[in-house]
């Protein structure tokens, strides 16, 4: 259904949470010619080969902070995803095994980007561009205020993941790197003028803020509160209508508008140039 849309001549794409390599293994099957956008919107890709296009790096003081409130605090460690050596990486320190950090890593067993710290393989905080922190809610609540103070120019979101029940996840990145600044970018490119999206989680309200239509998918977990959205980029409100997504799909064939759970649909402004694929990778730090 999805792919005769594309055919059909439909722009698009999806923005998540997750990277590209764990994405990819449940979007193999769609025909994507448009950058996806992953980890929130810190990074831009190539939908195919994953290259990276648009990287947007977390200010320093953040990550050391997060770094020193792990130490401080039982059971909130920092998984730490960085781009050092020309390749992204996924660091912890294995000598904080949090109930969040041995999930996340059961998950990823064979994942060619684990890349522990050690003494012999230090961080380099200046390469970081998105930390989770996976625990407790009232943990996590109290972890984020305390990281406040660095978190003045970073997004930040508290959400709920069924991979991990009882356990809720904090991220955080630079305030350029939202799913909805990212949808921005790709949009100018595209000389775009219409979004319409759908969203499941906290982390989506950025992109209901900014979208011309929006739908929250029947399953979806909002928990729009101070807890849970406390940077102003986040703080609209979901809209409050949820659709059958197979039903919307196939009213999107005969509109020509299409949209799925955390994806994008955008419209081409009408005289504007052809599609402009993002070139190369471009970097951007605090």
């Amino acid at each position: 259904m999805l792919n005769a849309a594309l055919e059909a001549g439909a722009l698009f794409t999806y923005a998540t949470a997750r990277s590209h390599l764990s994405s990819r293994r449940v979007t193999t099957a769609l025909r994507l010619n448009l950058p996806v956008i992953t980890y929130g919107g810190t990074l831009t890709v190539q939908p195919q080969s994953g290259e990276h296009l648009d990287l947007r790096l977390l200010d320093q003081a953040a990550v050391e902070l997060s770094l020193q409130q792990g130490t401080s605090h039982p059971t909130a460690e920092p998984i730490l995803h960085t781009f050092e050596d020309g390749h992204e990486w996924l660091r912890w320190r294995p000598t904080r095994m949090t109930a969040g950090v041995t999930a996340f890593l059961a998950a990823r067993a064979n994942d060619p980007r684990l890349r522990p710290i050690t003494v012999n393989d230090p961080l380099n905080s200046a390469a970081v561009f998105y930390i989770a922190i996976i625990g407790e809610n009232l943990a996590l609540v109290n972890v984020r205020h305390a990281l406040l103070p660095a978190l003045a120019n970073a997004a930040h979101f508290l959400s709920e993941d069924s991979n991990t029940p009882g356990l809720d996840w904090l991220e955080f990145h630079h305030e350029e790197g939202t799913k909805a600044k990212a949808i921005e970018r790709v949009m100018k490119q595209l000389g775009a003028n219409r979004l319409v999206v759908f969203g499941d989680n906290n982390n989506d309200l950025p992109m209901f803020r900014i979208a011309d239509e929006s739908y929250a998918v029947s399953n979806a977990t909002w928990t729009p509160s101070p807890q849970s959205t406390m940077n102003s980029e986040s703080s609209c409100t979901p809209s409050r209508r949820r659709f059958d997504l197979g039903q919307r799909l196939q009213v999107a064939r005969r509109t020509k508008s299409v949209s799925a759970r955390g994806l994008v649909r955008v419209r081409r402004a009408s005289g504007s140039p052809g599609r402009r694929p993002l070139q190369g990778i471009r970097t951007t730090a605090q």
